[in-house]
């Protein structure tokens, strides 16, 4: 069986995640997705709602599979202000919400 699910693994790597996976020498592998996939993975998981805080975004991307660390979360905050997606509430702290694309 391990056998198997070496194979499988192997196959799933080169033929589905090949545009997805970036080998980093000794760092190992990352995920790596552009702005487009971003996009989409961001409009996936706000889902029927017009916007959605920060924090809870970053939770509905590690139901999906998808983690960054801290320092991936302030580039990824800077890429939804740069493109025009978040909304900041002066009100409530330092409350984030990142809207839609669509």
């Amino acid at each position: 069986r391990n056998e198997i699910n070496n194979k499988y693994t192997k196959a799933v790597e080169t033929e589905l995640c090949n545009h997805f996976i970036q080998n980093r020498g000794r760092s190992g592998r990352v995920l790596v997705f552009n702005q487009d996939y971003l996009v989409l993975l961001t409009n996936l998981a706000i889902g029927h709602l017009d916007r959605l805080r920060f924090n809870e975004l970053i939770k509905a991307f590690e139901s999906r599979g998808v983690f960054f660390d801290k320092q991936s979360q302030q580039v990824l905050i800077e890429f939804y202000e740069r493109i025009g997606n978040v909304e900041r509430m002066s009100d409530s702290g330092d409350a984030v919400y990142v809207t839609k694309t669509i």
